[in-house]
């Protein structure tokens, strides 16, 4: 965990020395790179131990590239990893019982993005917040045990704060809903994992987008300048 946020603070650094040299482009891509945590939800017909943060709570991380559509949507990929921990049920076989198991794997997700703000008051390059609403699907796999592609479900909300017009720092919860049987848990119990996440990042704008149509919808001067609200 530590490491990520290095590496965070690293690229912020690296992408501020071309901030202002980026200040007047035009661009409609992004790349954003967040890490945060995860809470591995087992159903409860698994037998498996309690859930809790110690048993279940581990780290993850994304890194994205984002286009953008219109005003109010947005295409985004990424690719990370996740840690899946769960903790062996006390009723269990001496040998295992209350034991924390854990599995890193891999995720990949394409996701659509709205933004309501955006699509009630259009665009505005001078708003300081914006939220996202997403949902998508992709895959997942555990690289060092298993070759098995696991399809996914991706859905969530992001909170964009603004701190210039191509830096945001972004907040994100979000739901990974797995169709999975390559883990050990989920082997003669369930096939369904539910990973919530909790994650802050940022993301770089490579420019200001520009949208063809009215003034209004391309600008939005005056409209909502700080919270994107009258």
């Amino acid at each position: 965990m530590e490491k990520n946020i290095l590496y965070i603070i690293m690229l912020f650094s690296l992408l501020t020395s071309v901030d202002l040299e980026a200040q007047s482009a035009e661009s409609k891509w992004n790349m954003s790179l967040s890490s945060g945590l995860d809470l591995n939800l087992i159903p409860k017909n698994s037998g498996l131990g309690p859930i809790t943060l110690s048993n279940n709570g581990s780290g993850l991380s994304n890194i994205g590239v984002g286009y953008v559509i219109s005003p109010a949507w947005e295409v985004r990929g990424q690719v990370g990893w996740a840690n899946f921990k769960w903790r062996t049920a006390d009723d269990t076989i001496k040998a295992t019982k209350g034991v924390v198991n854990a599995e890193v794997g891999i995720l990949a997700t394409c996701d659509a993005m709205f933004s309501p703000i955006n699509a009630l008051y259009g665009f505005n390059a001078d708003r300081m917040f914006d939220l996202q609403l997403f949902a998508g699907v992709g895959g997942f796999m555990l690289p060092y045990n298993h070759t098995t592609v696991n399809p996914m479900a991706h859905v969530g909300v992001q909170g964009n704060f603004y701190l210039s017009n191509q830096f945001s720092l972004n907040v994100e919860m979000a739901n990974y809903i797995i169709f999975d049987s390559s883990l050990p848990i989920n082997k003669a119990t369930h096939f369904i994992d539910n990973l919530v996440t909790f994650s802050i990042g940022f993301t770089y704008h490579f420019g200001i987008p520009s949208f063809s149509g009215s003034e209004s919808e391309r600008n939005c001067i005056g409209r909502g300048h700080v919270l994107g609200l009258d």
